[in-house]
């Protein structure tokens, strides 16, 4: 690819040559069209400017925004797959794109991001799951220089004054695809290459976020672009708050009752990002990949993650006592399983409850066991299965009902805590600090130093603190079997 620097030369101010339609798509309310825009040996006539060298600069600035990393969100349910099978190339497109004549193309859109804006104030209209991954140095060669680029297509949404671009990243060669010059300006993508004082190339991406339709109109433009080969090795995880374009009302008339048909992309609807975090933790857990969520964890997010762990006080997290609980609920909250599973929404386990409570409710006749002699393999499934339904709740008052009603917290916090694995533990605590699930209100926030949980940072761990997940596991602990009747 021919690089072009910040001295681009002059270009002669003429109308530029007429875009390439590709087809029209007749929706109901709309129609859409897909094109490729003209271009010559100087720029990508996308932008309304025929672009003069001096000019350049300022026109950068105007159409343009940086970008350092490429991200993909999409529903809870829909991100699951995606982790189980830990892979992004599970589906070809059902998208409107000339790649559904590719069907063996397969993988998720990712569009241009920047990896300081994920964490805690992270929103999306799409999803709530995000799968990100950066350019690094060592990386940008291999992935864009070495690779061939095709421009797909742009497509014209001309009611919501959008436009989008679409790339296929591959090392395979699609000869009737036309390849795309990074270097060139006035396209979806620039890349600027610059060296410094000590003659060291660097390179700044940038991203169209203002294009000129195929009508001529300006809109609002984004990129998205596919990679042939799976890039799931460098993928972080990261949860976003859901801030969907309507609200759940124009889509049932009773927020509560969800109808099936709408289970997978209706399921943390609008929910905040530690919601969602919360809901993937308890999966993660009951699946046994625990481990392989938490490594992979975007570095915002794993701290925000360890410091929701450091403030939690283990004293209400896991008793001093072998916790000991009522030996018919764990027989029912067994028995009950097939119908834990078949529960989709808020609504059925509110029905699940008015179940259990008709078989069972707890009084002073009842007969406690100890959790030590309790088959956890037995039940942790079910109870897992259930919290992960219980945390996708729409009522923080309907989770706390259904905690204090059929999941004892005891079961989960003694089962993690007996097995010494920190990050399953950071995931209790954080699961534990969610509205509705905890049985008190929110702690305050300890005083305690970062360094605490980061021991590459310290001399040593502090085993003399009351307060923090990580004291439990680097701390001995002596449970006292629980006496009661």
């Amino acid at each position: 690819m021919d690089s072009v620097n910040n001295n681009i030369p002059s270009v002669n101010r003429k109308k530029p040559n007429t875009h390439t339609k590709i087809t029209d798509v007749y929706l109901d309310d709309e129609t859409l069209t897909l094109w490729r825009p003209a271009t010559n040996c100087k720029q990508y006539h996308l932008i309304p400017e025929t672009i003069k060298g001096d000019e350049w600069p300022m026109l950068l600035q105007l159409y343009y925004t940086k970008f350092d990393c490429v991200s993909c969100v999409l529903p809870f349910d829909e991100a699951i797959p995606v982790i189980t099978h830990q892979a992004t190339t599970l589906l070809p497109t059902q998208d409107y794109s000339i790649l559904r004549n590719y069907p063996r193309i397969k993988g998720l859109w990712f569009r241009p991001d920047r990896t300081d804006s994920v964490g805690l104030d992270d929103e999306s209209a799409v999803g709530n799951i995000k799968f990100s991954f950066t350019f690094p140095e060592e990386e940008r060669e291999n992935l864009l220089s070495n690779m061939n680029i095709y421009f797909l297509e742009v497509l014209d949404y001309e009611s919501d004054d959008k436009s989008v671009s679409r790339f296929l990243i591959t090392k395979e060669t699609y000869s009737e695809l036309p390849k795309y010059n990074i270097y060139k300006p006035g396209g979806p993508i620039f890349i600027q290459k610059e060296k410094n004082d000590a003659n060291v190339e660097s390179e700044t991406y940038y991203f169209l976020k203002i294009c000129q339709s195929y009508t001529g109109k300006a809109m609002e433009h984004v990129v998205e672009l596919i990679l042939e080969e799976d890039p799931w090795p460098m993928c972080k995880i990261s949860a976003v708050t859901h801030k969907p374009l309507c609200s759940r009302s124009s889509i049932h008339d009773h927020t509560e009752d969800l109808t099936r048909e709408h289970h997978f992309n209706m399921r943390y609807f609008g929910a905040p990002w530690e919601q969602a975090l919360a809901g993937l933790f308890a999966w993660s857990l009951r699946t046994n990949i625990p481990w392989l969520v938490y490594e992979r964890l975007h570095d915002n997010i794993k701290g925000s993650v360890n410091l929701a762990a450091l403030t939690t006080p283990f004293q209400q997290v896991f008793t001093a006592k072998v916790p000991s609980i009522c030996s018919k609920k764990i027989n029912l909250l067994f028995q009950l399983a097939p119908f834990v599973d078949k529960c989709e929404n808020q609504q059925d386990l509110i029905q699940l409850q008015e179940l259990h409570s008709s078989l069972h409710s707890c009084d002073a006749l009842c007969t406690f066991k100890s959790l030590k002699n309790i088959e956890m393999n037995k039940i942790l499934s079910p109870y897992l299965s259930l919290l992960e339904r219980i945390i996708a709740c729409v009522s923080s008052t309907v989770r706390r009902e259904l905690m204090e009603s059929l999941l004892p917290w005891s079961v989960v916090a003694y089962h993690f805590h007996n097995h010494q694995i920190e990050s399953c533990m950071k995931m209790v605590g954080f699961i534990y600090q969610l509205e509705g699930i905890r049985c008190t209100p929110k702690p305050p926030e300890s005083s305690l130093n970062s360094s605490f949980f980061f021991p590459s940072t310290s001399g040593g761990y502090n085993t003399d603190v009351t307060s923090g997940i990580h004291s439990l596991s680097t701390s001995p602990v002596t449970w006292e079997e629980d006496m009661s009747p």
